[in-house]
């Protein structure tokens, strides 16, 4: 193999590292190399039940947040935006049209991406962590509805329910110059909305 080989073959096997998920004696876990992906769907996107959404991951990174989250059914894919949204449970004409952007239904990828989380359930809410050998369930989205009454998302790609998450709204139905203007709350780490916060 030519020093050129090396070169190209070393980013793309580091790429899917699973260390962080996996058992340290588990290498065949560490290094999932999958015969098939995940059906896709390019061009549609839901921007309702959004869970969380984290920025800077590759596709498969946010395939393994999925599949380690809680009450995850799928995510919306921004590789533009290096973008991941881990969503809930959605009916199918909840997709919108979006240029960009990739919907996955997590159940068309293989499970073997979450590791030792596999196997292990964590309460709505949380998703699951393995670390010093142990698997541990930690509190990462709110589990109500982080839209406030009367209120709509000015949020590009709508809300999403990430604790210590500041979200943007305006208010439904303005009528004067006051109420379109945007506000803002912050998902404090219990879970509740701080409008007091900005």
């Amino acid at each position: 193999m030519s020093m050129f080989g090396i070169f190209l073959v070393l980013p793309i096997t580091n790429g899917f590292s699973m260390k962080e998920y996996c058992h340290k004696n588990d290498f065949s876990c560490e290094q999932p190399f999958f015969n098939q992906q995940g059906k896709r769907e390019f061009g549609r996107c839901s921007s309702i039940n959004v869970l969380r959404r984290m920025l800077r991951l590759g596709m498969i990174d946010c395939v393994r947040e999925c599949l380690v989250t809680s009450q995850c059914t799928g995510i919306n894919y921004r590789p533009d935006w290096q973008m991941c949204d881990v969503v809930g449970e959605i009916n199918h004409g909840d997709l919108e049209v979006e240029d960009g952007c990739v919907y996955s239904y997590i159940s068309t990828w293989p499970e073997s991406l979450a590791g030792v989380c596999r196997a292990y359930d964590c309460d709505i809410g949380e998703k699951c962590l393995f670390e010093d050998n142990k698997v541990r369930c930690e509190q990462v989205y709110c589990v109500n509805n982080p839209n406030p009454d009367k209120a709509i998302s000015d949020e590009k790609f709508g809300n999403h329910k990430n604790l210590g998450a500041g979200l943007k709204f305006r208010c439904k139905n303005a009528i004067n110059s006051r109420d379109m203007l945007i506000h803002f709350a912050y998902i404090q780490e219990d879970g509740t909305l701080n409008f007091d916060a900005f």
